[in-house]
């Protein structure tokens, strides 16, 4: 739609709306006239003493759903006001002056919404925007938030891209339902350089749009944070990267970066890098080192940024040739290890990414003694990770749930004094406290927190907690996260100890010796039984997204052999077998895929992945107790 917007007829002509379309502020203002009208209309019936229940009902609704919306907009007192409408239809009293208030705050309401939204001044950033929104309520509501700051422009994934401005600086997807491959490839298309953010189910979506997307913000993720992630997205892509290369074989990827609008300058020693001060800034955020480098000098110059804390957040990047039959070299202290014959715009590509994925974890807060806020924890969270795994050191991570009458800010300030200086102690999620200690297994961690929890609480079973380690467990953050609180969740439903580690189980819970995972139910309930009068223990599972919940996040016992179908509903065979993968599942079981038909490069690619053996069907149980028996004994 074109970047045009018309003032409301209640706001003055020399008002101006954000540069979202006049078609989003016409419906903004149609849903909230739709709403009060169901108010309105059970005022009118109050007003007369004749209300019936369910007319109350969906007043009441009405005014509940207006308010969580304007509330979402960052409208807070015409929220407020619609809450006070919701008082009054509840609130006991003579029903005519009950109704004559609300049809006084629906008029006020009304007024409000129309000045406000008309009255709105422009962005105040000059970032360009194009919002890809389905005209539902949470979608009009976070693009209204996102052009109150930033050049706007509201599309439908049904419109025509030539309704799409000429450039724009980040792509936000906003679906209540994984939106079509077919939109994000245009959209990748359109604009190669632009950062692709998604607000939607992350199930729903296939590998093309996770790689795709920068970012996956969950369905409810609320105006704010989307409008804070955009910000956060864009300001680490405005500066151009910093780059220094050593080697003349890395001249070409210098070509590639300058061609990027990287700033890049050559060393040519170690006295070259010289450490940032108050006078001076770091000169590169990025070390690409030539292949025809040698060897100490490599060493040297990794060593030389890992052991300085002022430019550990440096990545380095070694283009080098293969080191005889065992294959690439990985020195200490450099980051990704390219093989020579990878071409000057992959590596200057990799190079970019890593430099923009260092940028977003950067702001310079310490975890010192203090608590951090969220988006802080997340942050530095992820900037332990990055920096343990470059130096090839262990994180465990703990979420730590306390009651709900404790002040989680003040217990956070408390704890943080039970744990080292360059050990994480921060809020996550506004409730619950995340701890990180670096160079722990999370059995010594587990017991580390449980001495700490309880020299903060002494009282029993007041908090909990669970613990999971990188990069055993998970490989970011919020999967950390996200596999420490499964923990604690199955913990605390089996009465189990108030401190677990992401493997804890039941007492009496096994691994099974077997998981087939495949929808066809005739053919699993054959292998079931087959496997079960071997004297096999077997689980079998019909969808691939139950199964990453069973390895992945709930961590249950991992089975001796999987098999796994190609073709599984939701999330396929490749994709599981990639989750599980990064998630290190792969460590603890052996995979024996299953297919009718399977291309050779699908195939491929599952070994790859980490299978052990394929299987055709249809096929004899003679060849298929051959095929498991190979692979329980691998």
């Amino acid at each position: 739609m074109p970047d045009l917007v018309v003032p409301t007829p209640e706001a003055d002509s020399s008002s101006r709306a954000p540069d979202a379309g006049s078609q989003l502020v016409e419906r903004v203002l149609a849903a909230v006239d739709e709403l009060l009208r169901r108010i309105c209309s059970a005022s009118t019936e109050l007003l007369d003493d004749t209300l019936a229940p369910d007319q109350r009902r969906d007043a009441v609704d009405a005014a509940e759903e207006l308010a969580s919306w304007l509330g979402s907009m960052n409208l807070a007192a015409e929220a407020g006001l619609t809450r006070q409408v919701q008082l009054a239809l509840d609130e006991s009293g003579s029903a005519a002056g009950r109704a004559l208030k609300i049809a006084s705050l629906v008029d006020d309401i009304r007024s409000s919404v129309r000045l406000t939204i008309g009255a709105t001044t422009g962005h105040e950033d000059t970032a360009r925007v194009l919002a890809v929104g389905d005209e539902s309520l949470a979608s009009d509501a976070a693009i209204w938030v996102i052009a109150t700051t930033f050049d706007c422009t509201a599309v439908t994934p049904w419109q025509s891209p030539a309704d799409y401005p000429e450039e724009c600086d980040c792509v936000v997807v906003l679906s209540a339902q994984a939106p079509e491959p077919a939109l994000l490839q245009a959209l990748r298309e359109r604009y190669p350089k632009a950062v692709g953010i998604v607000r939607a189910d992350r199930a729903g979506l296939d590998d093309a749009a996770t790689a795709w997307a920068h970012t996956v913000m969950a369905p409810d993720t609320g105006p704010d944070r989307l409008q804070a992630e955009i910000r956060l997205q864009v300001d680490v892509r405005r500066a151009p990267i910093r780059v220094a290369v050593a080697g003349q074989e890395s001249t070409g990827v210098a070509r590639s970066l300058r061609g990027r609008g990287a700033d890049v300058t050559a060393i040519r020693s170690i006295g070259d890098i010289v450490t940032p001060g108050a006078d001076r800034p770091r000169s590169f955020e990025a070390l690409v080192v030539g292949a025809d480098v040698a060897e100490p000098m490599v060493e040297a110059l990794a060593q030389r940024i890992g052991t300085d804390p002022d430019l550990r957040d440096v990545v380095v990047v070694h283009h080098a040739r293969a080191d005889g039959p065992a294959g690439l070299r990985r020195h200490r202290g450099v980051d990704v290890v390219v093989p020579a014959d990878v071409s000057r715009h992959d590596v200057a590509s990799l190079v970019e990414g890593l430099v923009h994925r260092t940028r977003r974890s950067l702001p310079q807060v310490r975890s010192g003694r203090r608590a951090s806020a969220p988006a802080t924890t997340r942050i530095v969270l992820e900037r332990m990770l990055v920096s343990s795994h470059r130096e090839g050191r262990t994180v465990s991570v703990a979420v730590v749930d306390l009651p709900s009458t404790s002040d989680v800010s003040t217990a956070a300030a408390e704890l943080a004094a039970e744990f080292r200086t360059d050990d994480l102690v921060g809020l996550w999620e506004g409730d619950r406290i995340v701890v990180a200690l670096r160079g722990l297994r999370r059995r010594v961690a587990v017991e580390r927190i449980r001495t700490a929890v309880k020299r903060y609480d002494a009282a029993e079973r007041t908090a909990q907690a669970g613990v999971a380690e990188f990069p055993y467990d998970a490989r970011s953050s919020v999967e950390l996260v996200d596999v420490a609180v499964s923990a604690m969740e199955r913990s605390r439903l089996a009465d189990g100890p108030a401190v677990v580690a992401a493997d804890w189980r039941q007492e009496g819970e096994s691994a099974p010796d077997v998981m087939i995972v495949d929808p066809d139910a005739m053919l699993t309930s054959m292998l079931d039984g087959h496997l079960t009068d071997k004297g096999l223990d077997v689980v079998t599972i019909g969808t691939g997204g139950e199964a990453a919940s069973w390895l992945i996040h709930d961590r249950r016992p991992a089975p001796r052999v999987l098999l796994l179908e190609f073709n599984t509903p939701g999330l396929d065979g490749l994709q599981l077998l990639r989750q599980l993968r990064r998630s290190g599942c792969l460590d603890r079981t052996r995979v024996l895929m299953l297919s009718a038909t399977v291309r050779d490069d699908d195939l491929l690619a599952a070994f790859e992945l980490g299978a052990q053996d394929a299987i055709t069907k249809p096929f004899s149980m003679a060849i298929f107790d051959n095929r498991l028996n190979r692979v329980l004994d691998s």
